[in-house]
């Protein structure tokens, strides 16, 4: 549950119930929850806070304190990669009528896997002058974000030379599919680690 900008309350929950046998569905083990939350803190959407991404890193810095093997060294590479950092700037964006949006939500996974936790952290990147989503961003800001991860990945080197060069991978709606299909860490460091 999160209130938005312009104080509406929404949620994003799902639930799956497991699929009955011959149904042709693949089974799933039991109750699954997946949801998405967006943490909002005092300064969201005020100059100190443009982007409402305080909250969410304060949630998860909190997390890491009770819960040691949350790691935030990719939340804070994609943070400092697909962002800009001048507060004054996006402020003043702000104040001249661009309105923003979420660009950071948290998604529990439950159940949890063995004894350990999982979160997955989706950015919606936003640069100075660009829009509230991944059309603010140039395929060369992705490569070079994840790049920097993975300099050797044949993987991403592949991925991005089709999306760059091939008449089918030009077709693709890249910035707005990007961020849901390997913005999540847990799908990044899949892709990048393999």
């Amino acid at each position: 549950m999160a209130v938005g900008r312009n104080g509406s309350l929404y949620s994003a929950t799902k639930a799956h119930r497991s699929s009955t046998p011959g149904s042709g569905t693949r089974p799933r083990a039991g109750l699954k929850s997946v949801s998405r939350i967006e943490a909002i803190g005092p300064y969201a959407g005020r100059p100190l806070d443009p982007l409402n991404q305080a909250g969410s890193l304060e949630l998860l810095h909190r997390l890491q304190e009770v819960v040691p093997t949350v790691h935030l060294t990719y939340t804070k590479h994609f943070l400092a990669t697909l962002f800009d950092y001048d507060r004054g700037k996006y402020a003043r964006e702000a104040a001249n009528g661009v309105r923003f949006t979420s660009t950071v939500f948290l998604a529990p996974k439950w159940p949890w896997r063995g004894s350990g936790f999982n979160i997955k952290t989706y950015f919606l990147p936003r640069m100075i002058g660009g829009t509230v989503n991944t059309k603010g961003l140039t395929l060369a800001q992705w490569e070079g974000s994840l790049k920097q991860i993975g300099p050797a990945n044949e993987a991403r080197q592949a991925m991005f030379d089709f999306l760059a060069n091939d008449p089918e991978g030009q077709c693709i709606l890249f910035p707005s599919k990007l961020s849901h299909r390997i913005s999540s860490l847990e799908s990044i460091i899949n892709h990048i680690s393999r």
